[in-house]
Formats: C-alpha cells, sequence, structure tokens
C-alpha cells in the first residue's frame, strides 16, 4: 500500500511536473511565435533598408556620373576659358596691328597735307606769278596796240597827203597789203593770248577745286581716324570688361572645384558608410542565422522534453539562457535598427544637401554656359567691329593712294605750268622783241614814205639815198615777215599745248 501511495504521490507529481512543463512549453512557443514575428519584421526592416541602401548606392553612383559630367563640363568651359583666352589676345594684337597702322596713316595724312600746303603755297604763288605776267603781258599788248594805232594814223594821214601821186599810192598800197596780213596775225595773237589766259584762268580754278576736293577728302579721313580712335576706346573698355568677367569666372570655377572636392569627400563618405551598412546588414544576416540555428536546437530540446521529464529542468535551463541571449540579441537588432534608421535619415538630409549642391552646381553651370554665351556674342562684336576696322583701315589706304597719286598729278601739273610760265615768259619777250623790231620796221616804212613824199623835190643824189633806204626797207619786211613766220609758229604750238592740257 505504502508503495502504491508512492507511486501515486510520484505519478502525481510527474503530472503536475508535466502540467507545469506543458504550460512552460506554451510559453515558450507563444515567445517563440512572437521572436519569429519580431524576426519576420526585423527581416523586413532590413530587406527595406537594404533596398534603400541600393537606391543610395544607385543614386550615389548617379551622383558621381553627375559629377563627372560636371567635371567634363568644368574642363569644357575650362578650354572654352582658355580658347577665349587665346581669342583675346589675338584681338589684342590685331588692335595692336591696327593702332600701328593708325598712326602710320596718320603719319602718311600728316606728309600729304603738308605735300598739299606746299602744293597749295607753289599753285598760289604761280598763280599770282600769272597774273603779274598777265598784268604785263596786257600792258605790252595796249602799249603795242597804241603805238599801232598811232602809225596807222600816221600812214592814214600820209595817205591823204600823197593822193594825187599815183605812183605813190599804188606803192603805199603795196606797202599796205604787205602790212594788213601782219596787223591780221598780230590780232590773231592777241585771239590767241586771250583764249590762252581763259584757259589758264579755267586751268586755276579747276585746281582750286581739285584742291577744295582734296580738302574735303582729308576732312573726310580725320572723321574716319576719329571713328577709327572712338571704335579702338569701345575695343578697349570691352577688352577691360572681358578681363573683368575672366576674373570672376576663374574665381567661379576655383569655388566650383572647392565645391567637387567637398562633393568627392562627401561621395566618399557615403561610400563608406554604405560599406559600414554592408558589414552590419552581413552581421544581421549572421545573428538571424544563429537565430534560425537556436531555433533548431530548441526544437530539438522540445522533443527531448517530450521524450524525457528528467531533462525538461535542464532544458527548461538551457531555454531560459537562450531565451535571455535572444532578448540580449533582440535589444542589440533594436539598437542596430534605430542605429540604421538614424543612419537612413542622416544618409536622406545627406541626399537632399547633395541635391541642393548639385542643383546649385547646376545652377552655376548654367550662368557659366549663359557667360560662355554672352562671351561669345562679345567676341563675335569684337571680329565684326574688327572687321570695320579693316575696312575702314583699307578704305583709309584707298584715300590716301588716291591722294598721293592726285598730289603727284598736281605736282606733276605744277612742274608742267612753271614750264610752261617759262616758255611763255620767253615767247612774250621775244614776241615784245619782234614788236619793237616790227615798230622799227614801221618807223623806217613811215620814213621811207615821207622820203618818197619829198622824192620830187629831191636831187638826183637824194634819190640814190632815198633808193637805199627803199630797198634797205624792202629787206626789213622781208625780216619781218619771216619773224612774224615764227611767231606764228610759237603761236600754234602754244594754242596745241592749252588743248592737250585742257584734254587732260
Amino acid at each position: 500500500m505504502c508503495l502504491a501511495l508512492l507511486v501515486q504521490a510520484r505519478y502525481r507529481e510527474q503530472l503536475t511536473l508535466f502540467a507545469k512543463v506543458q504550460k512552460r512549453q506554451s510559453k515558450d512557443e507563444a515567445t517563440i511565435a512572437e521572436l519569429r514575428e519580431r524576426l519576420s519584421t526585423l527581416e523586413a526592416q532590413l530587406r527595406s533598408t537594404i533596398a534603400q541602401n541600393h537606391t543610395l548606392a544607385e543614386e550615389n553612383q548617379g551622383y558621381k556620373v553627375r559629377s563627372l559630367s560636371m567635371q567634363e563640363s568644368i574642363e569644357t568651359l575650362y578650354e572654352d576659358l582658355l580658347s577665349t583666352r587665346g581669342r583675346e589676345a589675338q584681338r589684342d594684337e590685331t588692335i595692336a596691328e591696327l593702332e600701328e597702322a593708325r598712326a602710320k596713316d596718320e603719319t602718311t595724312i600728316l606728309t600729304l597735307n603738308e605735300r598739299l600746303l606746299s602744293t597749295s603755297a607753289e599753285k598760289r604763288a604761280l598763280a599770282e606769278e600769272n597774273k603779274r605776267y598777265e598784268v604785263t603781258l596786257s600792258a605790252d599788248l595796249s602799249n603795242a596796240k597804241e603805238e599801232v594805232a598811232q602809225h596807222s594814223t600816221t600812214i592814214t594821214d600820209l595817205k591823204e597827203a600823197q593822193a594825187k601821186d599815183q605812183k605813190t599810192i599804188i606803192d603805199l598800197r603795196q606797202q599796205l597789203s604787205t602790212l594788213n596780213p601782219l596787223l591780221l596775225s598780230t590780232s590773231d595773237e592777241n585771239r590767241v593770248l586771250a583764249e590762252a589766259n581763259k584757259g589758264y584762268e579755267a586751268n586755276s580754278l579747276s585746281m582750286q577745286a581739285s584742291i577744295d576736293t582734296l580738302s574735303e577728302d582729308v576732312s573726310s579721313a580725320r572723321e574716319e581716324v576719329a571713328q577709327h580712335n572712338s571704335t579702338i576706346t569701345d575695343l578697349k573698355e570691352a577688352r577691360i570688361e572681358d578681363q573683368t568677367a575672366i576674373a570672376d569666372l576663374r574665381q567661379q570655377l576655383s569655388m566650383s572645384e572647392a565645391r567637387l572636392v567637398r562633393t568627392s569627400a562627401e561621395n566618399r563618405d557615403l561610400a563608406e558608410e554604405n560599406k559600414r551598412h554592408e558589414a552590419d546588414r552581413l552581421s544581421k544576416q549572421e545573428s538571424i542565422d544563429t537565430l534560425h540555428e537556436d531555433l533548431s536546437s530548441a526544437r530539438e530540446e522540445v522533443a527531448q522534453h517530450n521524450s524525457t521529464i528528467t531533462d525538461l529542468e535542464e532544458t527548461w535551463v538551457e531555454d531560459q539562457t537562450t531565451i535571455a541571449d535572444l532578448r540580449r540579441q533582440l535589444s542589440a537588432l533594436k539598437e542596430r535598427l534605430t542605429q540604421t534608421i538614424d543612419d537612413y535619415s542622416a544618409l536622406a538630409e545627406r541626399k537632399k544637401k547633395c541635391k541642393a549642391v548639385l542643383d546649385s552646381k547646376q545652377e552655376y553651370i548654367n550662368t557659366l554656359s549663359r557667360q560662355l554665351l554672352s562671351t561669345r556674342e562679345v567676341v563675335a562684336l569684337h571680329h565684326a567691329t574688327i572687321t570695320r576696322l579693316k575696312e575702314g583701315q583699307a578704305k583709309a589706304e584707298q584715300t590716301i593712294d588716291v591722294l598721293r597719286k592726285h598730289s603727284a598729278e598736281l605736282s606733276i601739273e605744277n612742274f608742267q605750268i612753271s614750264a610752261r610760265n617759262v616758255t611763255l615768259a620767253k615767247e612774250g619777250v621775244t614776241r615784245f622783241t619782234a614788236y619793237q623790231q616790227q615798230m622799227e620796221q614801221k618807223t623806217k616804212a613811215v620814213a621811207y614814205w615821207k622820203d618818197l613824199c619829198m622824192q620830187s623835190k629831191l636831187n638826183p643824189a637824194q634819190a640814190q639815198q632815198v633808193r637805199r633806204r627803199q630797198e634797205e626797207s624792202n629787206s626789213g619786211t622781208s625780216e619781218s615777215e619771216s619773224s612774224t613766220g615764227t611767231i606764228v609758229a610759237q603761236d600754234q604750238e602754244i594754242a596745241q599745248l592749252g588743248a592737250a592740257y585742257r584734254c587732260r
């Protein structure tokens, strides 16, 4: 009976122990289910963090690509700046060449002005000499005309006195027939001289008009030089503005390079953080694997509890230890999750900052591109102004060549006019001497006619003297005819020269 009671008591104790073990097993299963749920949530959170890490890595790669594109764009901008600097250097060289050409043009214009002044002074002197020579010629012609008029009056008086003698009248008619061509030649000479004077006046007027045109061309050339000076000053001001813009661009490039260095450092930090996140993920995966292993071991222990009640206490102790370890792991996982969440928020903030920095860099690149476009437009304008300056220089050179040609023609014309004036002076002297000779011949003829008038009252010796005088007068008339022929030929040559000058 005692043994039966003891067995029953032992059985009851075993039943109570089994009930307690079942309760603990149910509690352990509930805790295991909670742990599984927590593990599933943790796995979902880890998956989300992994996905977020992947997205962050992709965004970092995108940032890297953008930074590379920005670096390339900055390099292209730097190359464009170098090209613009080269263009500015070429433009400075062209401006220096244009300034040298302008200085040469100014020197040539000054020399041409001096030559024009000298030619104008020479023309004035020649015009004054021509006027004085015309005055002297007109005085000489008036004196000759007066003398011819006096002689004609004396001849008419002699004709009236010798109307009675037929022979003397016939001789007088012969002498008059010889004198008429001389008078006609003198009148023709006077007409030719008047025409020559008119031609000289026309030439002087044309020369004055050419001088006026030259002065107008010189004034226009000066205006063009002033315009060139104003354009060169504008180019210098534009160059100063370009230099300031280039300095600003350099500062902005240095700032952008510093920002790029910062962004590259931030990208490196992000890469290191991503590596750390990968390491944390691997450690979490290992902990999850360990948890799975612990769960499998717990299941084995539960099976062992079912098989043997004696091992339940030991397994219970082990379960308690494993539960404590799991709770520690859960707290560690929670802490890691909080850290990952904080890291994610920090990464999001950094992402926002990177986006803001990239947006600012994009805006800066856009401003740089706009500034480059503006600088290119300014360079195009400078090229247009340089072409205009070159065209103006070509026009100035053309005007200078025209002025040189015109000055050479004027110098040649002045030399020809001076030579013609010398020849005309010589011809005037020869004509004046010829007129004097004619006057002497006419006086001789008058004396001869007087002698003929008195011939009827003279003796034979006086008649011989009169005949001798008549022979001398005849020889004088032949000489006067030859001199008049030479004078007529000279007048014809002078008329031909005047016609050639008018044709020019």
